[in-house]
């Protein structure tokens, strides 16, 4: 073995170690939702997203949990990946959610908003200031007659477009927006003459009962020294900062330090779809604050080892963390994700894994100590404990933690490559100038030698890179399949395009390419049982889905299998009987359900889709529906089902099982 491939391994190594027990210093939430849009924007440009821009807890914060309604303020919601854990220890992932209170928009208070823009020269780049000025019509449009508006921009000095103005007393809207397509962009960026401008602006129309905050509109490029100091300054004052930011050359650590520092939120324009998201229906999560300055504690169990947590800015002492965020908005939610491993020769029994204790205060100054907050979990000798992840809340979660890990380590093994690469090749064009003839000989066949072994370590680098792109898609699109909805698409859109980049770049040929975006099967689960016992262990899934809900009627649809084997029939009966033995529950009678599904005209095949499944689940007057999949892969066979409560809609179990085609 060569010493180059050791060394390349020693440090991916010491790079995964890093991951996963390093935790995350970033601001979370869904105040930065830069992750997955502006990698999926790079990846489109047909680059690599860097590693250094791959911020774990903005991939996480990007999806919408649709927590539960808050019944004042803000709500917490709790959630483990595994209803049982195994007293013989395991990893598992706990889930924090903050869900902020819903006020239709028009019941908001009065908004003092500056939309500031920047017309600097790096703002000619595409899809910059062209995007900004778009913006701007969204924005407007979204205003209120009793909203107060300004608009400025800047590049060496800051221009006012437009002063304080009351929307409602807006005479000339069509000249506003000429005015602001007229810009063009040209000149350096001065940061801070551009927000002082925009402070002074929300002076004039400034109260303490409004919100009063500066939209910058930006790539973040240029002198921010001067300008996280004015940020803090006149978020003191009570005028705060939001950021969004533009374009393929941006530095997302200022702007999103620079909203951080503001008590705002960050934002990325990766499409026009998501502008209109931004400064259409979600302006409001965007710039109006319900709770400021909250701190979280959490205190872990004796006995269980913190692997890693992100989410909030955090600092950890022995089993506590504590969390801090300047502000929640309206509508906003909030994730943080804590990855623990539980300790070996625990006593069975339901047992508290955390607890949360929250502090923050409301719009008007007013201290609030919800809570405490516990997660109970029932350690247990089952074996179903250490297996997959069942709850829909963490299994979402869990797939972008894994997602984000996975990018972050191609973006380090690419980029390192590329610079290995660069390094050799500059030493093989500099060793000809420095050495005479007598030498040649000796530095080629070195050189040559080198060249030759980190060419193949590269290479070897690349694959990696792609195995690991076709691990985020198989485990996307399995997490899709079971959740019956169309979530990480801007995920879905990475992976693929990195199969396409490191593929062709490894000279694959389409043909190959196009097996590799298609292929879907995923890793089978190593496990000493058989078949059956992994199909009883599916079926605890579901039971455990039901343990402590009001019993009730349940539709068991079945596993669908492309044709009526033996294997359907082994899954449907395990399943049925172990679901029968549960007080209070019973099934519907399988000729009710063939007559619903006769009705409105539905395959079996079709209920994974939730709509589908549940306007049979109300035709049947369903409490509960059960509903299941036999996918044969080229390796092995995958069965999964998810139980739907019909009443909520909401998911409430998901669970698979992989078994071997030798099996």
């Amino acid at each position: 073995m060569t010493e180059a491939p050791r060394f390349i391994r020693l440090i991916l190594s010491l790079f995964v170690v890093l991951l996963a027990a390093v935790p995350s210093l970033s601001a979370g939430g869904a105040e930065e939702e830069a992750g997955g849009a502006r990698g999926a924007y790079v990846a489109e440009q047909g680059r690599i997203i860097p590693p250094d821009e791959v911020d774990i807890a903005s991939y996480i914060a990007s999806i919408d949990y649709s927590y539960p309604d808050p019944p004042d303020d803000l709500g917490v919601s709790l959630y483990s990946g595994h209803r049982q854990v195994s007293i013989h220890g395991q990893e598992e992932i706990l889930q924090i959610g903050i869900q902020g209170r819903r006020t239709p928009f028009e019941d908001l208070p009065v908004l003092n908003l500056c939309f500031l823009f920047d017309s600097s020269g790096s703002m000619s780049e595409k899809d910059k200031i062209q995007w900004a000025k778009e913006a701007f019509d969204l924005f407007l449009d979204r205003l209120r007659p009793q909203d107060i508006l300004s608009v400025v921009t800047f590049s060496d000095e800051a221009e006012v477009l437009l002063p304080s103005t009351r929307v409602g007393e807006l005479m000339e809207r069509k000249e506003l927006r000429e005015r602001v397509q007229r810009v063009t962009a040209q000149g350096f960026s001065s940061l801070e003459a551009g927000l002082m401008a925009g402070y002074q602006q929300l002076l004039l129309g400034y109260r303490s009962e409004q919100v009063n905050r500066v939209l910058l509109v930006s790539d973040g490029l240029g002198e921010p020294e001067r300008a996280m100091e004015l940020v803090q300054d006149y978020r003191r004052r009570g005028i705060s900062l939001s950021t969004i930011s533009v374009g393929m050359n941006c530095d997302l650590k200022v702007m999103k330090n620079l909203a951080k520092r503001g008590a705002g939120s960050s934002r990325f324009i990766s499409n026009p779809e998501k502008m209109a998201e931004i400064f259409g229906t979600d302006l409001d999560r965007m710039v109006v604050p319900i709770a400021y300055e909250l701190d979280i504690d959490v205190e872990i169990s004796a006995g269980v080892e913190i692997l890693g947590t992100w989410g909030y800015e955090h600092r950890v002492s022995g089993n506590r963390i504590h969390y801090s965020l300047p502000a929640l908005h309206h509508r906003d939610y909030e994730t943080i994700l804590i990855q623990v491993r539980t300790p070996e020769g625990q006593i069975p029994g339901r047992k508290e894994l955390f607890r949360l204790k929250l502090a923050y205060s409301d719009r008007e100054g007013v201290p609030h100590v919800p809570g405490p907050y516990s997660l109970l979990v029932d350690f247990t000798d089952s074996s179903i404990a250490a297996g997959g992840i069942a709850d829909p809340m963490v299994l979402k979660s869990g797939t972008m933690l894994h997602t984000a890990q996975n990018l972050e380590v191609i973006g380090f093994l690419y980029y390192w490559s590329q610079g290995k690469a660069g390094d050799l090749n500059r030493l093989n064009r500099s060793s000809w100038h420095n050495t005479d003839i007598q030498q040649e000989n000796q530095v080629e066949s070195v050189v040559r030698s080198e060249l030759l072994e980190t060419n193949s370590a590269l290479r070897a680098n690349k694959q990696r890179c792609l195995d690991l792109a076709e691990d985020i898609k198989k485990e996307i699109s399995n997490t899709r399949l079971r959740l019956g909805e169309d979530c990480f698409e801007e995920e879905l859109t990475i992976s693929k395009k990195y199969i396409e980049i490191l593929g062709g770049e490894l000279l694959l040929g389409q043909p190959v390419i196009s097996r590799l975006l298609a292929d879907e099967e995923i890793r089978s689960q190593v496990s000493e049982k058989s078949s059956y016992g992994k199909l009883e262990d599916l079926a605890e899934e579901f039971a455990l889905g039901l343990k402590g809900r009001v019993g009730g009627r349940i539709a068991f649809f079945g596993f669908a299998a492309e044709a009526d084997d033996s294997l359907q029939r082994r899954a449907d009966s395990i399943t049925r009987l172990r679901l029968a033995g549960l007080a209070g529950f019973h099934f519907i009678g399988e000729s009710d359900i063939e007559e619903a599904l006769e009705r409105l005209e539905v395959k079996r095949q079709s209920l994974l889709d939730n709509e589908l499944a549940l306007k049979v689940g109300n035709a049947l007057d369903a409490d509960y529906l059960l509903v299941g999949r036999i996918l044969e892969m080229p390796a092995s066979v995958v069965v999964f089902g998810k139980l739907l409560d019909s009443h909520s809609g909401a998911v409430v179990s998901v669970a698979q099982t992989i078994l071997d085609r030798e099996d």
